[in-house]
């Protein structure tokens, strides 16, 4: 296979939360293995966040100290940069503003992870942009409902790849306008979760989720609304520690406490989901070290998940 070179687009500076690391890291470093040359780059009008304060602010230090550490740890070193597309002087860390224009106009193909990358003029001129969509349903609804923006903005990538298997298929009630979408699924470099110890004395089934994000993403579609939040889903394996007979650890933020005393009658075990968020490699250990699992990716099927 001829070797390639590859831009990484994504968020994990600007949104700097374990799950979003893990889910660009396994692109970066599995592209890398592939033989290709992976660049990672970050170049939006999206105010960055700092994870550990929650403070969103035109200071890009804790986006630009996280990237330079991912890329010394996972030898993408000198193939980064952050620009700081919402300050009017695009100040770059990493890579030169020069230097991007020049990966954007020579990559054999840009990866828009997530579909977070945002146009710009330079951006725009390579038309090897792929969109790789990881929350099917949405985009696909805006679509339909004629929103000009959404169906803009997608018919500037050279393709479209979404997780959802059944996105395009007779078992998607969505229709898809004549957008072809191409089924993809998240790549896993499983050396990097692979358990090289056999489960600990009292290891437990494991989680990490954001419990609820208060309807603000829920999803109305022919009059009917649709959830964004895990939590409804999660209500219907309340019993499962009781019914499987064995201990299941939840990190996640239930404000409600009738809801968390439900669970914890039934032998659910809670720990705060924060510090995993910040610690990249505690979030791994949590969900990956602490019971032996089975790391195959598994089918996924497209749901909807409709409110009551």
């Amino acid at each position: 296979m001829k070797r390639k070179r590859i831009v990484v687009m994504g968020f994990m500076g600007s949104c700097p939360i374990a799950g979003v690391i893990w889910q660009h890291v396994h692109y970066i470093v599995g592209l890398q293995r592939l033989g290709h040359d992976v660049y990672y780059i970050e170049d939006s009008a999206r105010i960055p966040c700092n994870a550990e304060t929650f403070d969103t602010s035109n200071d890009f230090s804790y986006a630009t100290k996280l990237l330079a550490h991912l890329a010394s740890e996972f030898d993408f070193k000198d193939r980064w940069a952050f620009c700081a597309r919402y300050l009017a002087e695009l100040p770059t860390v990493g890579l030169s503003l020069r230097e991007i224009r020049q990966h954007y106009k020579s990559a054999d193909a840009i990866l828009n992870v997530c579909g977070a990358q945002e146009f710009n003029d330079d951006l725009l001129a390579s038309d090897r942009i792929l969109y790789v969509e990881s929350d099917p349903g949405v985009e696909q609804i805006k679509v339909d409902q004629s929103i000009q923006s959404t169906i803009d903005y997608l018919r500037r990538h050279h393709a479209l790849f979404t997780f959802g298997e059944n996105v395009g298929t007779k078992e998607f009630p969505v229709p898809i306008h004549g957008l072809k979408w191409l089924s993809t699924r998240q790549p896993v470099v499983t050396d990097l979760w692979k358990t090289r110890r056999p489960p600990p004395s009292g290891a437990v089934f494991t989680s990490v989720a954001n419990w609820s994000t208060s309807g603000l993403k829920d999803i109305i579609w022919h009059g009917e609304k649709y959830l964004w939040s895990k939590s409804r889903e999660f209500m219907r394996f309340v019993n499962a520690p009781k019914v499987a007979g064995e201990t299941f650890e939840l990190a996640t933020d239930i404000k409600d406490e009738k809801t968390r005393t439900r669970f914890s009658k039934t032998g659910w075990r809670f720990r705060s989901p924060h510090d995993l968020s910040v610690n990249y490699w505690d979030y791994r250990n949590h969900a990956g070290d602490r019971f032996q699992q089975d790391l195959r990716p598994a089918r996924w099927t497209l749901r909807f998940s409709q409110a009551p």
